[in-house]
């Protein structure tokens, strides 16, 4: 899709040039206009003049000469609002425009931009007092076709400078025009494509611009058509991104630009690519190409997903192959101890290899678990006495609490507490979160309730312990698979990280979700919340 666009940019670029070689040969806009060739005028010369000088310079140098005039027709207008009235109403050929405007430049160029947004075929001629060269400048910065000293202005003078206007403008037309194979390949184009003159102004947009923007609620888009001002338009709807690159390119400050933006069409999100190129006439101008790229940016965001999942199980892999070659290079060092050692140590080491067995022998459980839980679509749940398990896990893990000098009290308001689910992971969950409060706590003790909250309908399970607790910022990271805190790894040096991550997994199948609060050295509190399941009522 991408060298789709952008062969789609290349070919209009290469056509443009093809056919702006032929304004290399025309006169640039200067005050050299008028040359020792004398053009005739073409006929049915319609030359709308704007002026609110107070003078009326332009008017009375047009009586005086009129007799020269005598075959073009001229209106006079001396207010904005006359003149783009006559220019709505009639078929003007040229526009000859007094500055400054209403006594302040400014206004002078804003009505200039006006009226090359109402007839862009139109060329704007600028008459100017002979110090303010600069107001002459800028009026050709926005869209003037040409500026002239009113002190040089006599009858024949301003005849020939009709004439050449006219005549030049009518080449740059026939030059701009484009043959019947460019138009279409032009109007074939896959992308939207919109022409900008050298101050913004739109001139053209091919049929698939027209189409979408029939479609599209995107407001760059409905509202780029002929003769309006592109970058007022990105001002107007708050795309400045759009509108500074767009500025750069008609400058030439670049060559071009490409921009993505969004917008969303009703609940779907679209992602459009536009590229804005400059063209190579003389006289500037842009073109610019909008293409829908939802689906590229779709599968960038999806591509972006898998290389952060692809590093978080490289990772893992790593901590994996380290947590498992420690127990095992723990059990090799005491069998090649009991080799050769004593019958005073062999009970020791004995102990030892008991001990790293099992903490292989859990964490490879962990791992099943995890496998498990990942390949578990739709498990087959049933109705289980959740105050039942969370009974039974306290038994089990009291004698652990008391071998440490802790207490271990258990809170259960009545016996049936029934959920859906599988009583072997639901008794997972209980079990981490109990020996993890165990085995995290130096004096003080847990304590284990289990209710049901009757206004949500849920079975709710709190381990709250004095312990050595969580700190803030290592909170949002304890349910990340292979996790654990420094703290926790000071305290005790072996822990697979995965038994939170477990019991988070398990919840989420089981439509339950989890609470932790904790500080720093007062303990932690993890509650969690699952579906309560009562019995269907028969009859």
């Amino acid at each position: 899709m991408a060298c789709q666009f952008i062969m789609c940019v290349a070919i209009w670029q290469l056509l443009l040039n093809n056919f702006g070689r032929c304004y290399a040969t025309i006169f640039g806009r200067s005050p050299g206009l008028l040359g020792k060739e004398n053009y005739m005028a073409s006929k049915n010369v319609f030359m709308l003049v704007l002026e609110n000088d107070s003078e009326q310079r332009i008017s009375q140098l047009l009586s005086k000469i009129s007799i020269d005039l005598d075959d073009i027709q001229i209106q006079v207008a001396t207010n904005a609002e006359a003149g783009l009235t006559l220019l709505q109403k009639t078929s003007v050929t040229l526009i000859l425009l007094g500055l400054p405007f209403s006594g302040t430049v400014g206004d002078g160029l804003n009505l200039l931009v006006r009226l090359r947004q109402l007839k862009p075929d139109v060329p704007i001629v600028v008459l100017v007092n002979q110090e303010a060269m600069g107001l002459g400048l800028q009026a050709l910065e926005f869209g003037a076709f040409a500026y002239y000293f009113e002190q040089h202005l006599s009858g024949s003078v301003l005849r020939r400078l009709i004439n050449k206007t006219v005549n030049q403008h009518a080449n740059l037309q026939a030059a701009s025009r484009l043959s019947e194979p460019d138009v279409i390949l032009f109007n074939s184009l896959p992308a939207c494509v919109a022409v900008l003159d050298e101050v913004g102004l739109v001139t053209a947009v091919n049929p698939e611009w027209q189409q979408l923007s029939r479609t599209s609620t995107e407001p760059l888009i409905i509202g780029t058509r002929p003769g309006s001002n592109f970058n007022q338009l990105c001002q107007q709807i708050e795309r400045p991104e759009i509108m500074a690159a767009v500025q750069k390119v008609l400058d030439g400050q670049q060559v071009g630009q490409g921009i993505e933006f969004s917008w969303r069409e009703g609940v779907r999100l679209v992602w459009w690519k536009l590229y804005v190129t400059a063209l190579r006439w003389p006289h500037g101008g842009a073109i610019v190409t909008v293409q829908d790229v939802t689906d590229g940016v779709a599968d960038q965001i999806r591509l972006s997903a898998c290389e952060v999942e692809i590093s978080e199980l490289k990772n893992n892999v790593i901590s994996l192959v380290h947590e498992l070659r420690t127990p095992l290079t723990a059990i090799r060092l005491y069998l090649n101890l009991l080799k050769t050692a004593d019958d005073s140590k062999k009970a020791h080491y004995l102990t030892i290899l008991d001990q790293e067995t099992v903490h292989l022998e859990q964490y490879v459980d962990d791992l099943l678990t995890l496998a498990h839980l990942e390949q578990t679509d739709e498990p087959l749940f049933k109705p289980v006495n959740f105050g039942d398990l969370v009974e039974q896990v306290v038994v089990e893990q009291r004698p652990v609490a008391t071998a440490k000098g802790l207490t271990l009290a258990l809170d259960k308001t009545q016996d049936a507490l029934f959920v859906q689910g599988q009583s072997r992971l639901l008794s997972r969950i209980i079990t981490n979160l109990v020996a993890n409060a165990v085995r995290y706590t130096i004096t003080g003790g847990v304590d284990v309730s289990v209710s049901l909250d009757e206004m949500t309908n849920r079975i709710v399970l709190r381990v709250a312990d004095s312990g050595i607790g969580i700190a803030p910022e290592v909170l949002p990271h304890i349910f990340e698979p292979f996790f654990r805190s420094p703290r926790a790894q000071n305290l005790i040096q072996r822990g697979s990280g995965l038994g939170l991550d477990i019991v988070k997994r398990i919840l989420t199948l089981h439509g339950g979700n989890i609470e932790v609060t904790s500080e720093i050295n007062n303990g932690s509190v993890f509650i969690i919340f699952l579906p309560a399941y009562q019995e269907p009522i028969e009859g």
